[in-house]
C-alpha cells in the first residue's frame, strides 16, 4: 500500500460508541429519522483500550508499512503522555495574580509515580511494536520534565522535548542562587543584590533562547522575582489577571534595568529615586483606567501600606481602611509641618509630633470600635 493510502486506511478504522442492527425500511414517509451514530478515529486517548491493537493489526492486515504504523505508536504515546502532564501543569498553578499565591503541589510528581508512568510507556511501546523494536525508540526520560516553574496551560503544553530542556534551566538556576548565598553565609557576608540580579538575568537569557516569546511572558508572570514582588505590592488592589499582566509589563523593564545596575532601590540616590517612581507612575498610567491608576496610587503609597497594616492588626476592612489611610495622610502634612517649623523647641516638637500619634492611635482604635459596633445585629 502506498503511503498516502496508510493514513487513508487508517482513517477507516473508527470507535463507534453504538453498533445499531441494520434499520428496515419505514413504513411511511413520516418515520423517524434513525439514530446517529457518534463514531472518531482511533487516536492517543485510545492507547489503553484493548481496541486499539485491533486497530494497528487492521493497518497492518492493510498493508500499511511498519515504518507508518510505528510512527503513529510513538507519536500516540507520546501525546498520551503529554496530556497527563498538562493535566498536571494545570493542577499545579496558581492565581498569580493575587497576593501570596504561589505554585500548588500537584499529586501524581512524586519519584514513584514518574517512575510508574515512564514503566507505562515502554510497557505500551512494547506491547504494540515488540521489545526489539520498542528498545531503538529514543524518548526524552520523564523524569527530566518535572518542575514547579512550568504550570498552566500554555507552559504545560509545550513538546516534552522543551519541557525538559525549560526545567533543566530552572533547576540549574535555583542551584546557582542557592551556591551563591551559601558561600556569601559561609563567608560571613550579605548576598549583594546585584550579583543576584546578574544570576536572575542569567536565567532569563537561558530561557528567551528556549521560549517563544508567550511562553516566557508566562514564565515570568509566575515565577520572576518583580513578579512575586508586585504580587505583594498590589495587597489591597484587586487586580484582576489582565490588570496584573499590564502592570508587570509595564514594570518589569523598568526594575529589572534598575537591579541590573543598582541591585535594589536603596542603592538610588533620593533623586534617582524620584525619577524610578516618576517613570514607574507613567508606565502604569499608560495601561490602566484612570479610577484604577488612582487605586493603584493608593495602594502603592507608603501610607496606605501603613493603613493596610495597622488596619489588619486592628480588623479593620474595605471602607475603614480607606479613611485610616486618607487620616494618615493628614496628619503626614501636619507631621511635616512640625518638622519644619523653627520656632519650636526640640522638645515642643517631640511633645507635638507625640501628641499626633496619640490622634492616629485614638482614630485607629474609634474605627476599630466602630466597625464592631455595625457588625453587631
Amino acid at each position: 500500500m502506498a503511503p498516502g493510502l496508510c493514513a487513508l486506511a487508517g482513517a477507516w478504522f473508527v470507535l463507534r460508541a453504538a453498533e445499531p442492527p441494520p434499520a428496515p425500511p419505514p413504513a411511511t414517509s413520516n418515520a423517524p429519522a434513525a439514530a446517529s451514530v457518534s463514531i472518531r478515529p482511533f487516536d492517543w486517548r485510545d492507547v489503553l483500550r484493548p481496541e486499539y491493537a485491533d486497530y494497528l493489526a487492521r493497518l497492518r492486515a492493510a498493508g500499511c508499512p511498519e515504518h507508518h504504523v510505528r510512527h503513529i505508536v510513538v507519536s500516540d504515546v507520546v501525546n498520551y503522555f503529554d496530556a497527563a502532564r498538562l493535566e498536571l501543569a494545570l493542577e499545579a498553578d496558581f492565581e498569580w495574580w493575587k497576593p501570596g499565591a504561589g505554585p500548588k503541589v500537584a499529586r501524581g510528581w512524586s519519584a514513584a509515580d514518574i517512575e510508574a508512568r515512564e514503566a507505562q510507556r515502554q510497557q505500551l511501546l512494547q506491547r504494540y511494536l515488540g521489545e526489539e523494536a520498542a528498545r531503538t525508540v529514543r524518548l526524552v526520560p520523564l523524569s527530566l520534565a518535572q518542575d514547579a516553574s512550568l504550570t498552566g496551560r500554555v507552559l504545560g503544553s509545550m513538546p516534552l522535548d522543551r519541557f525538559a530542556a525549560a526545567a533543566e534551566i530552572c533547576q540549574r538556576s535555583r542551584q546557582r542562587m542557592l551556591d551563591y548565598r551559601t558561600a556569601c553565609f559561609n563567608q560571613g557576608q550579605a548576598s549583594d543584590p546585584v550579583e543576584e540580579t546578574r544570576l536572575r538575568d542569567q536565567t532569563r537569557q537561558e530561557l528567551s533562547h528556549l521560549l517563544t516569546p508567550e511562553e516566557m511572558d508566562e514564565f515570568l508572570v509566575r515565577n520572576s522575582h518583580n513578579a512575586e514582588t508586585l504580587r505583594q505590592n498590589l495587597r489591597g488592589f484587586d487586580a484582576t489577571p489582565a490588570e496584573f499582566l499590564k502592570i508587570f509589563r509595564a514594570l518589569d523593564p523598568i526594575l529589572h534595568a534598575m537591579q541590573r545596575d543598582y541591585g535594589h532601590e536603596s542603592a538610588l540616590s533620593a533623586r534617582q529615586r524620584e525619577t524610578l517612581e516618576r517613570q514607574c507612575r507613567q508606565a502604569v498610567q499608560a495601561v490602566l483606567p484612570p479610577e484604577r491608576f488612582q487605586a493603584w496610587l493608593q495602594t502603592t503609597d507608603p501610607l496606605y501600606k501603613r493603613a493596610q497594616a495597622d488596619g489588619a492588626l486592628w480588623g479593620l476592612r474595605g471602607e475603614a481602611v480607606a479613611r485610616l489611610f486618607a487620616f494618615y495622610r493628614e496628619k503626614a502634612a501636619e507631621k511635616e509641618r512640625l518638622a519644619r517649623d523653627n520656632t519650636l523647641s526640640p522638645e515642643q516638637r517631640t511633645q507635638a509630633l507625640q501628641a499626633v500619634a496619640r490622634e492616629e492611635q485614638n482614630f485607629l482604635a474609634s474605627l476599630a470600635e466602630g466597625q464592631r459596633s455595625n457588625r453587631q445585629p
